[in-house]
């Protein structure tokens, strides 16, 4: 039903995802900016995925994720990368740019495994306009408790 599921994507300027990467067993985090037509992926280990294979697993997403803005309906009258397309052709919609945000931005970590709290880390830091510089290996450990003890007792900072 229409009714549940387009409004919430009404006024969004940001869309945060967590992406598996799966030849390289690998999470990140994805911000998608509407405003900008851009998908930031925030990846805590750049040496994952070489430039060839992150374009290739990023494609399908930036061609999807303007059909689905497309399809919500709201974003028609304020987005001209939207606006532009002829509602009978949808072949002129605009890809999205993906690029993955660099170790400057990104805090790296230097162990393996911590892949999926980073994800989750750098979406709530994102959301919340934190800065992501305390999202270390030595902090990994407080917010792997901190996961479990919000999941558990269903609490949620957002």
């Amino acid at each position: 039903m229409e009714s549940r599921y387009m409004p919430c994507w009404k006024d969004l300027n940001f869309i945060y995802f967590v992406l598996y990467f799966d030849h390289q067993k690998h999470w990140v985090a994805v911000e998608v900016d509407i405003d900008m037509w851009q998908i930031r992926v925030y990846d805590n280990d750049l040496s994952c995925t070489t430039d060839a294979q992150f374009d290739a697993i990023m494609l399908p997403w930036t061609e999807l994720f303007p059909h689905l803005l497309r399809s919500t309906g709201y974003y028609d009258q304020v987005n001209n990368n939207i606006l532009n397309v002829d509602l009978g052709d949808s072949s002129q919609l605009k890809s999205m740019h993906a690029r993955r945000m660099p170790s400057e931005v990104v805090p790296q970590s230097k162990t393996s495994g911590d892949c999926g709290v980073y994800a989750l880390e750098y979406i709530e830091h994102l959301m919340l306009n934190r800065s992501l510089d305390n999202i270390t290996d030595d902090s990994m450990r407080m917010f792997r408790d901190r996961w479990c003890v919000d999941l558990f007792y269903q609490n949620s900072t957002w």
